[in-house]
């Protein structure tokens, strides 16, 4: 059984000329773009970039990783990987914890119990009616007037965001979406051309030209004839 399993897991083959079978063109989309799909956080923390891939190679090609070749100014020789979805999930589901709205819904909760606690000390009626108004419209009201989007945000993150070692079929277009953590391109000097306004606005063009070259990187897939394997009961 496992040399079965081996010959099946032997499909990457590395071929040459397949990169020049392969397209592709990418952009950054703008922050509204990203706080509307993702979240006012992701859209803080990060630049979103789609890339668009086009495998005519006469392979299927397994994406390894998207890299950045970031301009000779910057000093970075090394190529700069793209943040990997995880992470940014983590700052997603940070936001569904311990965001403005989060934290101010379950402040009410907790509130609530609290002051019915005091009921022993400030005895009467209307102390007791200010309590159920506070406990229940209240806090009922305010998941209604503020819903939580996160929920969806992740959602979408989950069903667009590359992962890795992602399979791109022989004659067929996929496009990837990955994040670049902002920090890494913003510095003193090029701050007033990457962001603009209070809200974290940017040039489209202008953090593109600070990302430099776009790098992918994969390998092509072969496949061997298919195996069946029976197992008798004992």
């Amino acid at each position: 059984m496992r040399s079965l399993i081996s010959l099946i897991a032997a499909a990457a083959l590395a071929c040459a000329g397949t990169a020049e079978h392969v397209d592709i063109a990418w952009k950054v989309l703008p922050r509204r773009v990203v706080a509307d799909n993702f979240g006012s956080r992701v859209a803080k923390l990060y630049y979103a970039v789609v890339a668009v891939v086009g495998n005519n190679s006469g392979y299927d090609l397994q994406i390894s990783s998207i890299l950045f070749q970031l301009p000779e100014a910057t000093g970075v020789t090394a190529p700069v990987p793209v943040d990997p979805y995880r992470i940014v999930r983590g700052s997603l589901e940070r936001e569904h914890m311990m965001g403005l709205r989060s934290t101010g819904i379950n402040v009410v909760k907790g509130l609530g119990p609290v002051l019915a606690g005091g009921g022993t000390l400030f005895g009467g009626s209307t102390y007791a009616h200010v309590v159920d108004i506070f406990s229940n419209p209240l806090e009922k009201g305010l998941e209604l007037v503020f819903p939580d989007k996160t929920v969806p945000q992740m959602a979408a993150l989950d069903s667009l965001a590359m992962r890795d070692n992602m399979l791109i079929a022989n004659n067929t277009q996929e496009v990837l979406l990955t994040f670049v953590s902002r920090d890494l391109l913003v510095t003193q000097a090029n701050r007033k051309q990457l962001q603009r306004g209070i809200r974290g606005e940017f040039d489209v063009q202008a953090v593109m030209r600070a990302l430099g070259n776009l790098v992918l990187t994969g390998k092509s897939m072969t496949y061997v004839d298919r195996v069946t394997v029976t197992v008798r009961p004992k």
